[in-house]
């Protein structure tokens, strides 16, 4: 509050100020209500209610506080990852009514920020205040929310939504980093809680069966999540892998070679082969025992990552090693390359070996980055590991609601 030197009074709300040809003159500010009333829509709810109208245009009412404002801060994030525009290329619009598609999508994007990812999560909101950052006179209800939701399930098009987010999320990845396209496999068990049946796994966490679904996840270079398909648990990841090599050639596009690494589950030199036709560099650790490579071949090799960080790695060997596949009679050979590390041994190999040293494998379909550079990248998959034990796929989840 400002005082008045001469009377030691609150100072008026008159501001003064000077026009155009340097006289003052006095200009009142405008008061805000403190919480406004929204803009009344009963006009288009009769008319919703008669099937007249496709959908309601958001208004806002300027006030000067507004609940739940702060999460429209995600607005600019959520324009980066694309979601409006691949949500109306695949559904188009929503059946005529008082909530639109716009609408819905804000709604349930806004209303998991707020930490409600589910549709009964709306109870908990103030109907009208949030309603007010949706530009509505209230929130839709939680019969209304999940009516919505029922009607772009019915549609069967949750695949291809993920499919246009992830095409539209790696054409904004490119070489920039020093890493170039580099792509993350990994392999999902979760517990299904709905009404169709399907087969059990077990619950590490329950310690015991459960109904669930396989979930294959492919992840960026940051372990940020590009796309994600859904099978039977009892679907092994190499079987995913080839199911998805010509959707992510799609994806990705023509002639744009793509670093892909993913975990021993995958190993199988049939699938290598198949990816690197498919110009894909597959990465991944050798799995089964293999002959060690020459000590006379390890030399010290370090990589500065995208940050200036320099990563040093000690005793790494650049070799390549012949694969094979096929039936005995008419096997298929290729050739991949092959880096190996020398890495001290845990406490059972120890005791069982008595080495105290030992040799890992990492093979690769990849030629011109350095091995430094490969190792680096191998390690950084872990980010995509890091991505689900910290439960931020919960709110990435395409069946919430």
């Amino acid at each position: 509050m400002t005082l008045d030197p001469a009377t030691g009074q609150p100072a008026s709300s008159t501001a003064p100020t000077v026009d155009h040809g340097g006289e003052p003159q006095s200009m009142v500010q405008e008061e805000l209500p403190l919480l406004a009333d929204p803009e009344p829509r009963t006009h288009e709810r009769v008319e919703a209610s008669i099937g007249g109208l496709a959908e309601a245009a958001p208004v806002f009412t300027a006030s000067a506080r507004i609940p739940y404002a702060g999460l429209l801060l995600a607005l600019p994030a959520l324009e980066d990852t694309g979601l409006g525009g691949c949500v109306h290329a695949v559904y188009g619009s929503l059946r005529p009514g008082l909530y639109g598609l716009d609408t819905m999508l804000l709604e349930t994007v806004l209303r998991t920020l707020a930490g409600e990812p589910r549709a009964e999560g709306a109870t908990g909101l103030d109907p009208v205040a949030f309603g007010s950052i949706l530009g509505m006179d209230r929130a839709p209800e939680v019969q209304t929310v999940r009516r919505r939701h029922r009607e772009l399930a019915a549609r069967k098009q949750a695949e291809a939504l993920l499919e246009a987010l992830g095409r539209h999320h790696l054409t904004t990845q490119g070489a920039e980093d020093g890493l170039g396209l580099v792509l993350y496999a990994d392999g999902h068990v979760r517990s299904y809680q709905g009404t169709k049946k399907t087969a059990k796994q077990y619950s590490t966490r329950l310690k015991f069966p459960t109904p669930a679904t396989m979930e294959t996840w492919i992840a960026d270079h940051n372990g940020a999540p590009v796309f994600m398909v859904m099978a039977e648990p009892n679907s092994s990841l190499v079987g995913e892998l080839r199911r998805l090599v010509l959707t992510l050639r799609s994806m990705v596009g023509g002639g744009r070679r793509v670093v892909f690494g993913f975990d021993r589950e995958g190993w199988s030199p049939h699938l290598f082969h198949e990816l690197m036709q498919a110009g894909f560099d597959p990465l991944t650790w050798r799995k089964g025992e293999t002959e060690n490579v020459d000590t006379g071949l390890f030399t010290r090799q370090s990589f500065t990552d995208q940050w200036g960080v320099v990563h040093e790695y000690a005793q790494v060997a650049d070799t390549t090693v012949t694969l094979e596949y096929g039936p005995e009679k008419n096997k298929t050979r290729f050739e991949m390359r092959q880096i190996t590390r020398i890495v001290g041994t845990g406490t059972q190999a120890r005791e069982a070996t008595g080495r105290d040293t030992r040799q890992i494998h990492l093979l690769t379909g990849n030629t011109e980055l350095s091995a430094a550079e490969l190792l680096y990248t191998m390690s950084s998959r872990w980010r995509q590991e890091n991505y689900f034990s910290n439960g931020y796929w919960q709110v990435w989840d395409p069946l919430a609601g």
